[in-house]
């Protein structure tokens, strides 16, 4: 099934607004022609001038030419590719993020409980108070990474992590970390 788009011609002005054409006025639109899933061999049937109208008739007939070993050659470069650019990063994001979970346990080896006088209960809430700043950051955090190109959005808050970690450095006792 062929459908065609209004061109400028088929259009009458409804209303007086001087910057709309008036009704004698050829007014060049870019006409496109679809075709219906079902009907591809009304595409054999089209001229020249309709087939330059379709959007993507090119990129059609030739993805209808690649074989399926291509299509299989294709899909190894890409899956090549990204184990060897997207893992490599992952990889050392996980590390990252785990080292950063232990470094609270790591301290606690070295004095820290007894140097910011973290007895009873306080450790446990210095341990969980991450999570809770998680739970809360993670509603924004989603909003925003929509909003804002990842790569920014990613850098600002790597950013802004890092100076809350620096800001631990000078913590002397309970209300401070």
């Amino acid at each position: 099934m062929q459908h065609k788009h209004t061109t400028g011609e088929d259009l009458e002005s409804a209303s007086a607004d001087p910057s709309l054409p008036s009704n004698n006025e050829k007014v060049p639109v870019h006409t496109t022609t679809s075709v219906s899933m079902h009907g591809f061999d009304e595409l054999k049937n089209l001229d020249e001038n309709e087939k330059k109208n379709i959007q993507g008739l090119e990129l059609f007939d030739e993805a209808r030419d690649i074989s399926q070993e291509e299509i299989e050659a294709m899909n190894s470069k890409i899956v090549r590719k990204l184990d060897l650019h997207i893992i490599p990063i992952l990889c050392i994001t996980y590390l990252l993020q785990f080292l950063d979970k232990l470094s609270l346990n790591y301290a606690a080896a070295y004095s820290f409980k007894e140097d910011l006088g973290l007895t009873g209960q306080r450790y446990s809430w210095v341990a969980a108070i991450f999570n809770f700043g998680y739970l809360a950051g993670s509603i924004p955090a989603n909003y925003l990474i929509q909003k804002y190109p990842v790569a920014k959005f990613t850098g600002i808050t790597i950013f802004i992590w890092s100076i809350l970690l620096l800001g631990h450095i000078g913590a002397t006792n309970y209300g401070e970390i």
